[in-house]
């Protein structure tokens, strides 16, 4: 969300804008169509940064990464100026009032131009559930970092992990490469039906997002490495070797 209106007049709020229209902020004041945990975090994240200049003074956005189960939230501010210690301060207090007010584990994170501050974590954890054997679901665990490339609506990721299992099931046998893997969302998820997986990535937090989840996974028979499509293409025609 957008942050819109004067904090001096106590008029800082959510805004959001019609597709096309990038003058006309519309205040956001309730998001249903969300994850109830981050509809319980709007306000009170709202009226702690109308409340403190250190938090409220030029914000650009806020972002919110709740999990579909558990109950840790990840919120990053951006701001058109620096930010530092300060701040971090500011973070870590509103993270203490909300656990006091029973509003979970909420972390945050403050970005401003070539800065980032942490007030807590930087990664939260997710679990999908996934098609398993005879039948049975299991769950997958995957860390989500701040700035990294996640699926935006968790319960639309089941339905795709779920249908990509079931397309691939019965090639135990064979082999896969995905490109761009991003955490290993669909890389952890497909594993067990593939004798191998190889996945790659560009980005070398992905990358070591994804390695993070292959480890608290146990998949065994997964490797991540850093390549573009390019870079695969090449080293499977044994055109170019890489470390």
């Amino acid at each position: 969300f957008r942050g819109g209106g004067e904090r001096e007049r106590g008029e800082l709020d959510y805004v959001m804008f019609e597709r096309g229209d990038a003058r006309t902020p519309h205040r956001v004041l309730r998001y249903p169509m969300g994850h109830p945990r981050l509809e319980a975090l709007l306000s009170p994240t709202m009226e702690a940064i109308r409340a403190d200049p250190e938090l409220g003074e030029r914000v650009n956005d806020v972002r919110f990464l709740v999990t579909l189960r558990g109950s840790a939230a990840l919120v990053t501010i951006t701001y058109n100026r620096p930010i530092g210690e300060e701040w971090k301060a500011a973070a870590e207090a509103l993270a203490e009032s909300f656990a006091a007010r029973n509003l979970g584990r909420v972390n945050f994170v403050g970005r401003s131009r070539k800065v980032k501050v942490v007030a807590g974590d930087d990664v939260i954890e997710e679990e999908l559930e996934v098609p398993g054997p005879e039948g049975r679901s299991r769950r997958v665990r995957y860390a989500q970092m701040e700035g990294a490339f996640t699926q935006p609506n968790a319960a639309v990721c089941e339905k795709m992990l779920e249908w990509a299992v079931d397309a691939t099931a019965g090639s135990e046998g064979e082999d896969l490469c995905e490109l761009y893997c991003g955490n290993g969302c669909f890389t952890l998820a497909l594993a067990p039906n593939f004798r191998r997986v190889l996945a790659t990535e560009m980005s070398a937090a992905s990358v070591r997002l994804a390695r993070r989840n292959v480890e608290a996974n146990q998949a065994d028979n997964v490797r991540v490495v850093r390549l573009s499509a390019e870079d695969f293409v090449q080293a499977y025609a044994g055109t170019r070797e890489f470390r």
